[in-house]
């Protein structure tokens, strides 16, 4: 059935600061259909009121399933986290009914905060199955969530994400970090077969496949070339983690024949419009113009890299350099939030707490494009994160009264550097209300939370013991991170006036 919004108004386009006089945009089997019906049109009605109907945030580098895990691990560097995981986290491996619980706590807390879209990377910790796949997927179509979903494990030992093999551990620790995952190459590659064959354009065309690997020191380079190969044979996006720390960086200067991990993944697989560099905190412009010049995106964290050491990326540099960017929220237990609007904020204070130079400061429309049509650019959806005729209609209504939003001075500033959602009314997925007022409408209100404290308090013991299990190797690798980052690398995640 159509979708009339009656009595909204549009951004202008050449003005940030205003909005046009009162239209009535029409949503018709599920895309943007028009943006100036007239209110005689049949169909479902939407009072706007009016409300701002712009493009629903994007979370373009997030993660569905490790929730609840807000606040359980400390501010460790990226570095320590991953060689903390795994054998340990088999302690907490879920059942189906866990695995759908906690995407869907996930996607809840998505809707909540106004995002109507994103890419779910799921670490399937201590390793994936079909079923928990099958469970984490049915979990986002059921929300009403618009999702492009991904798998990562780990596939190497611990012991070869090690910058320098001199440094003496106790024997208990070397077997731990010479421990090999469970699955291997080809298991994980026909598990991205199963995701593909079963939920690639499922719910309505709502739920798609993407694919993400891990850095390239952690994937063997025969599974780095079959992911390329097949995100080539369903042109589908793959992601790669790079340069996301100084540790990283010197481990490629040590172990990788002083490659960068962009080089290093370039010369595993062409660069291509379907690759997406994730993180690039750490990063030259030897590494930033083969991407540009290539067509590759970036994605970002910038609040849950920065609570991790990480840095936020250069902001500035790559619009500069015509490079595409989404922006993410990482995950719970180092954002602690899935909130796309305070993400937008922090990717455009973080120059600015660096001392840049005024007119290097990405502005706010351009956190506004990241946050939204550049999470569709990275996930290769058109129309995703826009407001043009046949888009997804993935909107949200701003209420502009004055209760609820100062007067309008400059409209991209107050949206990326004023709002919290809390102006937001009703969430739509495909046409879809999927949230109204902060409050998801696709799922029992008063059931859901109810099931999901009585399981995960039963659970509580579970993750605490894994997460002290990771204490034991962290003085030796504290102090093998300690010597990794003591040295002068010549870049840092710093602004300033061009790159190294």
């Amino acid at each position: 059935m159509p979708v009339l919004f009656r009595d909204v108004r549009l951004p202008e386009r050449d003005a940030g600061e205003g909005t046009t006089l009162s239209v009535n945009p029409l949503v018709e089997n599920r895309p943007i259909a028009a943006l100036g019906a007239p209110p005689a049109q049949q169909g479902r009605i939407v009072e706007g009121r009016g409300d701002l109907p712009i493009p629903g945030p994007i979370n373009g580098h997030g993660r569905a399933f490790v929730n609840p895990m807000e606040g359980r691990r400390a501010c460790l560097p990226l570095a320590l986290f991953k060689l903390g995981e795994s054998p340990a986290f088999k302690r907490v491996r879920p059942t189906q009914g866990q695995a759908y619980l906690r995407t869907m706590l996930g996607c809840i807390a998505t809707l909540r905060h106004g995002a109507t879209a994103g890419m779910a990377v799921c670490p399937f910790l201590p390793e994936p199955t079909e079923k928990i796949i099958d469970a984490v997927a049915q979990a986002c179509a059921d929300s009403g969530m618009r999702i492009a979903l991904a798998r990562e494990e780990p596939e190497l030992s611990k012991i070869g994400k090690r910058p320098f093999l001199d440094d003496p551990e106790p024997a208990e620790i070397g077997e731990k970090l010479a421990h090999q995952p469970g699955l291997r190459g080809a298991d994980l590659l026909a598990l991205y077969d199963h995701l593909i064959a079963r939920w690639h354009g499922a719910g309505d065309g709502r739920i798609g496949a993407a694919f993400v690997c891990s850095a390239p020191l952690r994937v063997a380079p025969w599974s780095f070339a079959a992911l390329d190969a097949m995100s080539r044979a369903h042109e589908l996006a793959l992601g790669v983690h790079r340069l996301e720390t100084k540790h990283q960086r010197v481990f490629g200067d040590a172990r990788m024949g002083g490659r960068s991990m962009v080089k290093c993944a370039r010369d595993l697989g062409p660069l291509s419009d379907r690759k997406q560099v994730v993180q690039a905190n750490r990063v030259d412009a030897d590494d930033l113009d083969p991407v540009a010049t290539a067509g590759a995106n970036v994605a970002h964290n910038p609040t849950s890299d920065p609570r991790r050491g990480s840095g936020a990326g250069p902001m500035r540099e790559l619009p500069d350099r015509g490079i595409s960017r989404a922006l993410g929220a990482g995950e719970t237990f180092a954002g602690d939030r899935l909130n796309i609007w305070s993400v937008t904020k922090a990717a455009a204070l973080a120059p600015t707490r660096a001392g840049v130079a005024r007119p290097l400061r990405p502005s706010a429309r351009d956190g506004h494009r990241a946050g939204t049509r550049g999470g569709g650019c990275a996930k290769r959806r058109p129309g995703w994160g826009s407001m043009e005729l046949g888009a997804p209609a993935d909107l949200i209504l701003v209420d502009l009264s004055p209760r609820a939003c100062p007067p309008i001075n400059d409209l991209a500033r107050q949206l990326g550097h004023v709002e919290n959602n809390s102006a937001v009314r009703p969430t739509l997925a495909a046409g879809c209300v999927v949230a109204k007022n902060g409050r998801v409408t696709a799922v029992d209100k008063a059931a859901l939370p109810a099931k999901a404290r009585e399981v995960f308090a039963a659970l509580a013991p579970v993750p605490r013991g894994a997460a002290n299990a990771i204490l034991a190797p962290l003085p030796a690798n504290l102090a093998m991170h300690k010597r990794a980052v003591a040295g002068d690398i010549g870049r840092t995640h710093m602004f300033r006036q061009g790159l190294s």
